[in-house]
């Protein structure tokens, strides 16, 4: 089964017109008609017929519904192939994988509300749900959309307080359930619909949703999603998109499954329009080109916007880990000789990462110098005097030639002592605005410093992490930034991992970096202090992601 159409005079963003109809449905049924399936032209008719009485919930007011070619193909292979022995839907089960942006609950709404009104098997019930209740209730939102500004109104009865709908004529409702499976065995769905399902912890919704159609004729699930990391082979995304693959190439003989899957080439150039389009086949018409060009010119230039990039625009599977995070060819060239003296009294504000007893504590201060229009990094790391012979042996760095070049601070004892480190900030800090501290480091020290500093609690995931990552790329990537030349700092940049989570946020990990990068997590709290208050120009950064998604 093909799930996207390689036909050269149509592309997926066409948009399907009264002139091309008879010719798309033809090309529908040469696709699925053989001697034990048939593509049902009058439902897809009608299907059509219905589609142009409805508005879109976005663009002008009162516009009339225009289906992209995807999206008639996507809906009318769900609803319109029928088994030549029973005249039933072929389909039971449909996946669709696509990149963010592209319309996936606006192709799922129409198909949910056509066989809800002209489709439904009496006393059958339509269950929306996602990992979150409020995104369910967005694709519930969607359906009424479409429900709302047409006459079918009038024949249903809508509870908007508790996301339900009601149809007296077959006994049916649509409603929106959590995602918490404990109250999916009570429900005799017909249509189910799973929305986002790589963020999904587990399967235990979606077997009991499957398990609980067994009293109809036609019944169907149907699964939207964006790729997932491709790390867990449990995750339902990831075990669906190899099940679709191994349905096209015969190694599962499933002829009840549907896939749609939009993704680009693995390995392909980040700036092949040809590759956009296959990973957003909504390509200018939901999914805007000039924002995908603004990224692909950032992922050429970063590893962390390069992965964000394939996985979210372009469908890939990527590891939610990237190693050597930040790329040092950009680093180096923002690295220079800088001499504390003349820029201490610059206005700065700071990150402090305490250590445990053999690392590295860590107070990196982030300059502002508004004469040249750029921000200046300054490292003061430290060590427990009697661990420095430990730690050359388990890092394999010269910590004791660093110290004895002033690079690294060490204090006599076998660990780092608080009060030591007070002092030395006390005494080298002036003019400073604000001190990050991690949020769970010690209270004793941080009320010691809140005599002196505005202290911002500043935690280590990705809620704090990813906006003062991002900031940070920004500058690099711009040359906005002069970091001071350390060569301890130097050797954690290149330790530094990052982790991506689900929703594109990302932070940088002590656990999964294997050697120490304490004083890049300073600098990135230093970072986050400074613009912590401060508006800045993200419209070509990489901090834009959220935005545009």
């Amino acid at each position: 089964m093909q799930s996207v159409w390689d036909i050269s005079k149509y592309k997926t963003n066409d948009i399907v017109t009264s002139k091309n109809i008879s010719e798309l449905l033809s090309l529908q049924q040469q696709i699925w008609n053989n001697e034990k399936y048939y593509f049902d032209t009058k439902e897809a008719e009608r299907f059509v017929k219905f589609t142009r009485k409805l508005t879109p919930d976005k663009g002008k007011k009162g516009q009339k519904l225009r289906l992209c070619v995807f999206q008639f193909q996507n809906c009318t292979d769900i609803l319109c192939v029928r088994k030549k022995s029973d005249n039933k839907r072929r389909f039971r089960e449909a996946l669709i994988d696509v990149a963010r942006k592209n319309g996936k609950s606006f192709v799922v709404g129409l198909v949910l509300v056509y066989i809800y009104f002209f489709r439904a098997e009496y006393g059958g019930e339509f269950i929306l749900a996602s990992v979150s209740r409020p995104l369910a209730n967005l694709l519930f939102n969607q359906v009424m959309h479409f429900v709302e500004n047409t006459p079918l109104e009038k024949y249903c009865k809508i509870r908007k307080s508790v996301k339900e709908v009601f149809r007296k004529e077959d006994n049916t409702y649509l409603r929106v359930i959590s995602s918490d499976a404990g109250n999916a065995n009570s429900y005799a769905d017909f249509v189910f619909c799973l929305d986002e399902i790589h963020e999904f912890k587990n399967q235990d919704l979606y077997a009991r949703l499957t398990t609980g159609q067994g009293i109809f004729d036609e019944p169907l699930g149907i699964l939207i999603t964006t790729a997932s990391n491709g790390e867990d082979l449990n995750n339902l995304e990831f075990e669906k998109y190899n099940y679709a693959k191994a349905v096209a190439e015969g190694k599962v003989d499933d002829e009840s499954f549907y896939y749609a899957i939009y993704e680009a080439d693995e390995g392909c150039d980040v700036e092949d329009e040809r590759q956009w389009l296959k990973a957003n086949p909504a390509l200018d018409v939901f999914r805007g080109r000039s924002d995908i060009e603004i990224l692909s010119k950032r992922a050429k230039l970063s590893k962390y916007a390069e992965r964000f990039f394939r996985r979210f625009i372009l469908n890939q599977h990527i590891s939610s880990e990237i190693e050597n995070a930040i790329d040092m060819d950009l680093w180096n060239k923002c690295v220079e000789n800088v001499e504390f003296e003349e820029i201490k009294d610059l206005p700065n504000t700071a990150g402090l990462d305490l250590s445990a007893t053999c690392d590295i504590t860590a107070y990196v201060q982030c300059f502002r110098d508004e004469l040249r229009d750029r921000y200046i990094i300054y490292p003061h790391l430290f060590v427990a005097c009697d661990r420095i012979d430990d730690k050359e042996r388990d890092d394999r760095v010269p910590y004791s030639q660093w110290e004895k070049l002033g690079y690294i601070t060490s204090f006599e004892g076998g660990y780092i002592n608080y009060k030591k480190v007070r002092n030395y900030i006390f005494s080298n800090t002036a003019n400073n605005e604000i001190l990050a501290f991690d949020r769970w480091g010690s209270p004793a020290i941080k009320e010691d410093l809140s005599e002196n500093f505005n202290m911002l609690d500043f935690g280590q995931g990705y809620r704090s992490m990813s906006p003062a990552i991002n900031t940070f790329e920004e500058l690099l990537i711009d040359r906005k930034i002069v970091i001071a030349n350390n060569p301890c700092l130097n050797w954690m940049a290149k330790n530094t991992v990052a982790t991506v989570d689900d929703a594109g946020n990302v932070k940088y990990s002590k656990r999964k970096s294997r050697k120490k990068i304490d004083g890049i997590i300073a600098m990135v709290m230093a970072i986050g202090a400074m613009f912590a208050d401060r508006e800045f120009d993200y419209e070509e950064s990489l901090n834009n992601y959220l935005d545009i998604f």
